[in-house]
């Protein structure tokens, strides 16, 4: 069955060649698209504010947006090995310009819930972006075209809250999430465009090919290693700075968003400690510092199991890297899963 998959993959009709401005191309849509991931975590206390609730009730926001783009890879990134890439792609991207809409005209909590939840749901196109473009590279070019891509995916995942935040400030967060939804819709017109169209790799039935990611995670020990460490890595990353961000912008300390953007903590630091002394729990407030300690404590925990992990499996490089060979579908889309869980 794995030589079947990969004759197909390797006789996949793709009707334009490769180009520097197409690898360009694919990089700046990963970055932007992966980008309504985070939108809303610099702009948290401004939505809470909006709603009347507190820091808990704005937090699920981001969790739920999470929650959401860990379903859409189990759902739809399966998919780009049976169905044609450039119509996922654009559809998806048109599905989560309607999304992010949907944010932006929230009337109330609930639907706000519900709309980030479709976000995340429908943010999957770069994680189908990644692939398309591994398959079009020769393959001794094949490794610079995929860091190509993916640092602009994880580029945007780095400036999306400046963007946001700074956007947010000068214009609202409902503007922002308009914006956003007006990139998409213009991103998803160009990449239908410009991408190559391509043929299914494999011929499975999308049951069969759902049970294929469960089976590879339970044979392939590397596969395992390699999806926790990014789990634990990323749940610290996303849990750091969700509740900063509700730190910086709640009631204690009312931050603007350029403060909390730069995290200017030299010149805010003496602001900084006068809070940490500060008696917890005044009328109306919710003991944001003390949850911003625990988060820490909650991230350092899993930054360490992620070295640890890590400084296990340092002395066989490559070999996650061999699994993802022409043929192996699931690979990607089962480590992707795991790895955003934890975020």
């Amino acid at each position: 069955m794995a030589q079947s998959m990969g004759a197909a993959a390797a006789n996949s009709a793709l009707t334009k060649p490769l180009t520097p401005g197409l690898i360009l191309l694919m990089a700046v849509s990963s970055g932007i698209t992966v980008a309504n991931l985070y939108y809303n975590q610099p702009l948290l206390a401004d939505i809470g504010r909006t709603f009347g609730v507190g820091a808990k009730q704005a937090g699920l926001i981001s969790m739920l947006t999470q929650f959401g783009y860990a379903a859409g890879l189990f759902l739809f990134i399966p998919l780009g090995d049976i169905q044609e890439k450039r119509k996922l792609i654009a559809g998806l991207l048109l599905a989560v310009g309607v999304a992010l809409i949907g944010v932006a005209a929230a009337p109330n909590l609930a639907w706000m819930y519900a709309a980030s939840f479709v976000v995340g749901l429908t943010t999957t196109a770069p994680q189908m972006i990644i692939p398309l473009a591994a398959e079009l590279a020769p393959p001794e070019e094949r490794g610079k075209v995929i860091g190509s891509v993916m640092s602009g995916l994880l580029i945007g995942i780095l400036l999306a809250r400046t963007v946001a935040g700074l956007i947010g400030e000068l214009f609202g967060w409902r503007f922002m999430f308009g914006l956003a939804a007006a990139a998409m819709f213009a991103l998803a017109f160009i990449l239908w465009k410009r991408l190559p169209a391509s043929r299914p790799v494999i011929r499975l039935s999308y049951p069969a090919l759902i049970r294929s990611m469960g089976k590879l995670i339970a044979e392939q020990r590397t596969l395992r290693e390699a999806a926790l460490i990014a789990a634990c890595m990323f749940g610290a990353f996303s849990v750091f700075l969700d509740l900063a961000d509700l730190l910086f912008g709640g009631a204690r300390l009312r931050l603007r968003q350029r403060d909390s953007r730069a995290l200017r903590l030299g010149r805010r630091g003496r602001r900084l400690r006068r809070l940490g002394h500060r008696p917890a729990g005044r009328q109306g407030e919710s003991d944001s510092n003390g949850g911003l300690h625990d988060s820490g404590r909650y991230s350092f925990v899993c930054l360490l199991l992620a070295g640890r992990f890590l400084a296990r499996g340092a002395g066989r490089g490559g070999r996650l890297a061999r699994l993802g060979g022409a043929g192996r579908t699931g690979i990607q889309p089962s480590a992707s899963l795991c790895a955003d869980s934890g975020g």
